[in-house]
């Protein structure tokens, strides 16, 4: 019996050292970036890993050492290839960088900023996307919770710090207060806010002017640049199981400097040669006109 365990154990070891492909893109250069996972069974986890091949005429010439990028969540070029951002989590914290070259240019603690939750990185709601003049990137994160306190805590008789205007007023009774979330394989997510880092100032804004009663997703900027588009998520009148419940309430925004459209239509013209429509109430899709 144990020889025959033996070998089910022996085989499981070899079948786990075989590769999954999760992805790949051919950059203008010819490189083929692919993106892979393998279970480490020492580890007792999944490592991703990048490997690059050297094309011509998209047939493989020559191809680099595989590199570890498990700690990688997101990672995106901009149009142009002159940059490369990534967001990376190392001891529970998220960070962002953005690559030039074979350097980094910018690194932001997002944790230590304080300005909204953990960085959406599923298939549902996330996005990554840089700007068309590549000062920007664009992506979805949790919505920072506002604090409450209890109605019994003592606070100090003067409402007025030395040199400021005191500590904003803070909701009472609501720190247990439950809020959905969007169910299976998205615990956790309940809100979410649209945020861009601007490379220039080295900055991060989340954007207002949304409605509170939907949760953004799949976020893009025009060709020009010029307004942002994207899914929105009715929060009312409940939430759970959005990866398996397609006919969740939603339609099409468009967000444009400090002001919301919510467009009615499923049609959306962003500009002469593509059309913007949402499919099956879900995805976002771009077609060229000319092949509708």
């Amino acid at each position: 019996m144990s020889t025959k365990a033996d070998k089910f154990v022996k085989t499981y070891k070899q079948l786990s050292q075989i590769p999954a492909a999760l992805g790949g893109a051919i950059r203008s250069n010819g490189v083929i970036n692919t993106l892979w996972s393998q279970r480490d069974i020492e580890k007792g986890k999944t490592t991703k890993f990048i490997k690059n091949f050297f094309t011509t005429d998209l047939k493989p010439v020559a191809d680099v050492t595989p590199i570890d990028v498990s700690n990688e969540i997101l990672s995106q070029f901009s149009k142009s290839e002159k940059f490369r951002a990534v967001l990376r989590e190392l001891d529970s914290k998220q960070y962002l960088e953005i690559w030039q070259g074979h350097n980094t240019i910018r690194t932001v603690d997002l944790n230590a900023l304080d300005v909204h939750g953990s960085v959406y990185s599923d298939g549902e709601f996330a996005s990554f996307e840089w700007s068309p003049d590549e000062k920007k990137l664009l992506y979805v994160a949790e919505k920072k919770p506002i604090k409450s306190e209890p109605f019994y805590k003592r606070k100090c008789p003067t409402s007025n710090n030395e040199g400021g205007n005191g500590d904003e007023e803070k909701p009472k009774g609501e720190e247990y207060l439950f809020i959905q979330d969007w169910g299976e394989q998205m615990v956790g997510k309940k809100y979410s806010v649209l945020a861009e880092y601007d490379i220039e100032n080295d900055s991060v804004t989340i954007l207002k002017g949304l409605p509170d009663d939907i949760c953004v997703a799949q976020p893009k900027y025009s060709n020009d640049g010029l307004y942002i588009v994207g899914v929105a998520y009715q929060v009312e009148p409940r939430k759970l199981g959005l990866i398996y419940c397609t006919n969740r309430l939603s339609t099409i925004f468009n967000w444009i400097s400090m002001a919301t459209i919510v467009c009615e239509n499923n049609v959306h013209i962003t500009d002469v040669l593509t059309v913007t429509f949402f499919l099956s109430m879900l995805v976002l899709v771009s077609l060229p006109l000319k092949d509708l």
